[in-house]
């Protein structure tokens, strides 16, 4: 299936995570790779975020877990869907691009810091703190 496939189907599920077989993987695009990256921190490349097939089960219960939707297909079949009791698809998006955008921007400044500053006795102290906000703990 192509991601083309995958657009189509999702103009039909718009709150639901949409997942297409592309060999032996699943993949995901645009704002449902993002909530993936969120949930799962599976990498976000060119806004596509893919896992291996046999772990879709797996993936379906947590998204279930967490109240979002998630429908899965292969070679033009639908193979499962999983639907929330009370669906939060958008409510869990609204969360992962405002940490997509909080952890590019730590990103940024982590990269000018270790650039641009060579002489601070802060500097490790700042640079810490910049991983720990990173990574959410903060």
């Amino acid at each position: 299936m192509t991601k083309n496939d995958y657009l189509e189907i999702k103009r039909m599920y718009k709150d639901t995570v949409v997942f297409i077989e592309a060999g032996k993987f699943f993949r995901t695009y645009g704002d449902d790779a993002v909530i993936m990256n969120f949930v799962y921190r599976f990498k976000l490349v060119n806004g596509m975020v893919g896992f291996p097939a046999e772990g879709y089960k797996r993936v379906a219960s947590k998204l279930y877990s967490m109240g979002i939707n998630s429908s899965y297909y292969a070679k033009g079949t639908h193979l499962d869907t999983s639907l929330a009791d009370e669906n939060n698809y958008y409510e869990t998006l609204n969360n992962a691009q405002l940490s997509l955008r909080n952890n590019n921007a730590a990103d940024k400044i982590y990269t000018y810091m270790k650039n641009n500053i060579n002489t601070s006795d802060y500097y490790e102290e700042i640079i810490d703190f910049l991983i720990t906000l990173k990574e959410g703990k903060k």
